[in-house]
């Protein structure tokens, strides 16, 4: 008997996110995706793809430079509303979530909903033009972004949940 595939569903989301950025402009990352037409890209490769709109970040997050992490509680709030709304995607067999736009601290509540969805074996390749991992300093204010790959490996008040163990 032929081995049956479970066919796959992508969920295009956009991220209007810019609050754990250092600089404005990446909250209006995901339409030039979109002007691109990447749906049709996908659908070319043989891709079954949905577009969900953008994940509603609220729009009163703080914006200021109060060390160690600017914007600070922002970035937690984002993290929260892209976990709540990826999350029911995840719990299904063959449904994708895939995030356009947003800054790099993305990364950190995406690894947080995968890890409460799947476990700890949860493992994430992360590409960037700079390292992402540098330590909140409390002389020093930085941006989540600066930090998301730290915040996502270390234990720290700033995150919730277990952190991803780097490899």
């Amino acid at each position: 008997m032929p081995e049956r595939t479970l066919e796959r569903t992508y969920h295009l989301l956009g991220v209007p996110f810019r609050t754990g950025s250092f600089y404005p402009g990446s909250e209006n990352d995901a339409q030039p995706y979109r002007d691109a037409h990447i749906l049709r890209r996908f659908e070319a490769a043989g891709c079954r793809v949905v577009n969900e709109g953008d994940v509603p970040i609220p729009s009163y997050l703080p914006h200021h430079h109060i060390p160690p992490i600017k914007n600070w509680p922002g970035p937690r709030i984002a993290w929260d509303c892209i976990g709540e709304r990826i999350a029911p995607y995840l719990r299904q067999d063959g449904h994708i979530p895939l995030l356009i736009g947003a800054d790099c601290s993305v990364v950190v509540g995406t690894a947080q909903v995968l890890m409460r969805v799947y476990g700890e074996a949860v493992h994430i390749i992360y590409v960037d033009g700079d390292i992402d991992g540098v330590a909140p300093q409390p002389d020093r204010c930085l941006s989540a972004a600066a930090m998301a790959l730290w915040l996502t490996t270390q234990a720290s008040p700033f995150r919730a949940g277990p952190t991803l163990r780097p490899s």
